[in-house]
Formats: C-alpha cells, sequence, structure tokens
C-alpha cells in the first residue's frame, strides 16, 4: 500500500507537514539519471497498484506520465541509439504516453535500432491511423527476443478490439496470452474486461465464468470495476437462453445488487420478446425482490413480471397488476409492451369467462384499437359476450367423458392463448 512520509516541524506547539513523498516518487527520482527503461518500470508499478485499488494511484498517474515525457525529452539524444531504451519510449506511448513526445523520440533516432514495424505501427498510433496500426502489428510474435515483454503486452491490448470483431477466437488466444504472463497486474485486469465480450461472442460459458471468478477474486477494488460490470450487465444476458435458472442465478450473484437488477430486467424483456415465459418470469421475479431490496422503482419489473402471466390461467390477476402500472412511470421502449400485455390478459379473460364481459368506462379509443389488434376482436364486440365462449372445467366432472371434454378443453385454451401470444409478437415486432 502506498505510504506518505511527512517531515514534522512544531511551530507554536502545532505540528506542520512539510513535505510529501511516496516511495514511487522518490524511486522516479532516484531512477531518472538510469534512463527510459526505469522510468517506464516506474510507470509500471503504479499501473500495479492502480489495478489492486490503492487510494491516490489512478490520480497520480497523469503527473507521473508527463514527468516521464519530460525526462525523456531532456535525454542526449545519443540514448536513442539503444533498442531497449527505445522499446521503452513506446512502451510510454501505448500506456497513455504524450504521443508528440515519443513522436519527437523516433524522428531524431537513428534508422534501423528497431523493426520497423515497430516505428510505423508507433507513428499510426500516435496518429490515430487505425488501419496501419493494424497491419503493422497483424503477425506480433508473442516472445519477441528484442522487445520487452511490457511492450508485447500493451500493444496486444491496444489491437485486440479490433481483431475480435473480424476474428474473435484469434482475439481471445492473444488475451489468454496477456493472462498468463502478466498475472494480478493491470495488463491482466485490462485483458479480462476485454475477454469477457469476447468469450460471449464465441459462446463460451466456461470461459466467461473464469474471467468473472478471477476478476472478483483478484480486481474488486480497481478503478475500472464499473466498466467490467458494465460489459457483464450487457454480455450475461446474451447467454441466458444457455443457461437454466440456477446457473443464471449463480452468475449474476457474482455481480453487486444494482448490476443484478440490470440484468434480471434484461433477461426478463428479452425472454418476454422471445415468448420465453418462464424465463421471464423468473427474471421479473428476482428483479421485483431486487427492486423492493434497493428501495427503487419497481415499474419495469412489475410490468414483465404481469406480462409473463398475461397468457396464462393467472390472466385476472395479471390484468389486475397491469391496470396499476401507470404508463408516465415506465420508459419509452416499455411502453408499448405494457399496452399489448393489457391486451393480451384481456382476451385470455374475455375466451376463458374469468372476468366480467363489459368494457371498463374509462378505457379510451387507443386502448380498444390495440386490444382489437392484438386479440383479434372486432371493436364493436369487445365488452359483449363472444359468439362461441370457451367454457373453463368445473370441479363436479367425473367419469372418462367428463375428463376426455376437460382434456380437449384445456387444450384448446392453451392454443387460443399461443394465438394471442403470437399475435403480441407481431405487435413488438412493428414497435
Amino acid at each position: 500500500m502506498m505510504k506518505r512520509f511527512f517531515k514534522i516541524m512544531c511551530c507554536a506547539g502545532i505540528a506542520v507537514p512539510l513535505t510529501v513523498v511516496s516511495p514511487l516518487e522518490a524511486q522516479m527520482s532516484e531512477s531518472s539519471a538510469l534512463g527510459p527503461v526505469q522510468l517506464v518500470r516506474s510507470l509500471e508499478s503504479l499501473q500495479d497498484d492502480i489495478a489492486s485499488g490503492q487510494p491516490g494511484a489512478l490520480q497520480m498517474q497523469p503527473r507521473v506520465l508527463a514527468d516521464i515525457g519530460q525526462k525523456m525529452l531532456s535525454e542526449d539524444p545519443s540514448i536513442w541509439e539503444n533498442p531497449q531504451n527505445l522499446f521503452a519510449a513506446l512502451t510510454y506511448l501505448f500506456n497513455g504516453g504524450n504521443p508528440n513526445v515519443v513522436e519527437t523520440i523516433l524522428k531524431n533516432a537513428p534508422d534501423g535500432v528497431i523493426p520497423k514495424n515497430y516505428v510505423v505501427g508507433a507513428l499510426a498510433y500516435a496518429h490515430h491511423r487505425k488501419d496501419r496500426f493494424l497491419k503493422a502489428f497483424d503477425e506480433l510474435p508473442e516472445n519477441d527476443d528484442e522487445a520487452p515483454a511490457a511492450l508485447l503486452l500493451s500493444i496486444t491490448l491496444s489491437t485486440v478490439t479490433d481483431i475480435a470483431d473480424a476474428d474473435p477466437e484469434k482475439a481471445s488466444e492473444r488475451l489468454n496470452w496477456v493472462r498468463l504472463v502478466a498475472p494480478g497486474s493491470l495488463f491482466e485486469e485490462a485483458a479480462i474486461r476485454r475477454q469477457l465480450k469476447v468469450a460471449t461472442m464465441i459462446g463460451d460459458i466456461k470461459l466467461f465464468q473464469l474471467l468473472t471468478r478471477n476478476y472478483v477474486t483478484r480486481f474488486s477494488k480497481s478503478p475500472y470495476a464499473n466498466e467490467f460490470w458494465r460489459e457483464f450487465a450487457t454480455s450475461l444476458p446474451a447467454m441466458d437462453n444457455r443457461l437454466d435458472d440456477q446457473q443464471l442465478s449463480d452468475f449474476v450473484g457474482y455481480a453487486p445488487a444494482a448490476i443484478q437488477l440490470v440484468i434480471y430486467l434484461k433477461v426478463s424483456r428479452t425472454a418476454l420478446i422471445e415468448a420465453r415465459m418462464p424465463r421471464a418470469h423468473f427474471g421479473a421475479e428476482k428483479a421485483l425482490d431486487l427492486a423492493h431490496n434497493l428501495n427503487v422503482d419497481d415499474s419495469s419489473a412489475r410490468l414483465y413480471y404481469a406480462a409473463s402471466s398475461a397468457g396464462t390461467t393467472a390472466a385476472e390477476d395479471a390484468a389486475e397488476m397491469l391496470k396499476m402500472i401507470s404508463v408516465n412511470s415506465l420508459p419509452e421502449k416499455d411502453r408499448p409492451l405494457l399496452m399489448a400485455a393489457k391486451a393480451v390478459a384481456k382476451g385470455v379473460v374475455l375466451d376463458t369467462n374469468i372476468l366480467p364481459k363489459q368494457q371498463d368506462e374509462d378505457e379510451d379509443t387507443d386502448d380498444q384499437s390495440t386490444l382489437k389488434e392484438a386479440v383479434g376482436v372486432p371493436v364493436d364486440q369487445v365488452g359483449k359476450k363472444p359468439a362461441e365462449s370457451l367454457p373453463m372445467p368445473t370441479a363436479s366432472s367425473s367419469g372418462q367423458a367428463d375428463e376426455k371434454k376437460t382434456a380437449t378443453e384445456i387444450d384448446q385454451f392453451m392454443q387460443q392463448t399461443q394465438k394471442k401470444i403470437d399475435d403480441v409478437d407481431k405487435l413488438l415486432e412493428k414497435k
């Protein structure tokens, strides 16, 4: 942990701090005379402190980068005849250093000190020429005898996002190498954040779980943890159809409660759109509990919970719950879903005689139109008894004939319910 040392003097009995010096700052002061390689090692030390969440480390980084740049520019030009010093300058660049500093160094350095592709790639990076930059390091060796590991790791992390779009398997292999070579470092922390998305792209659930567990274990205090959880909340719902309820719960359990709520809401809504009602109901139930525990608005969770029940025999309860949800409390994307869910619930209720067959007095014409589209009931027939209403099975049924009749009625009921769900799917696709 970073320590601060104070020289104290007493003045009128009051202790006054005169200077504040950290071990890293002292090391940089001592190493400045030793050259660029030692300066970059000091930067790497600071980055390891950042990865572990040491207080003040992230805030110190801009000042350290600026100091290194100034010291590099003040070096005797002959120092850049040493390839290790030139590689150190490139490592500085790829870790947030000043591009103008490195461009000046490369222009004044002798030709042929390091392989040409490193110079071309660094200059392309400094001028934001992505295509040229990627081409320069397309076949970057993982074990270059000349280039230091820190430079190869930095270049890999800078190129891998673009590589993933074209070849996610190749990107994953490169990120595996980064994690293997630099465990516990900021390089590994950054590699895990990038590889989480790649694991989703290739559908590797075991890798996704490994990355999540490693991040929680090693980097939970990282200042970049919020970025990791944002990616987690985006990636996990994309794989939920490959997980059972228990597996999904185990995955979500790694995240902070607020992130868990976001994930379950996304999972439930996606499942609703795809007519995977059991998963939609499961996600909504979890989201409701979390919303109440966090004391935040639960409108969307209640909507998804009711919508996942609207096409079942629980349609009456779902309809009542939907009535209690204000459209103004929902995000814009959920408002069509509320109308569609109301239409399904009312349609099921009408067909099964669960509720009285009359239209609410305060129901407006827009709701009638939505109901007509979603359920297929003519507007002038809403509130009237259907010509062929389907009777529900009664407790007094007995004998094989009655059992056969009951089974037939249930089959017809489920078929009509599925028809209404299909109609709602079409509505949502239009939206």
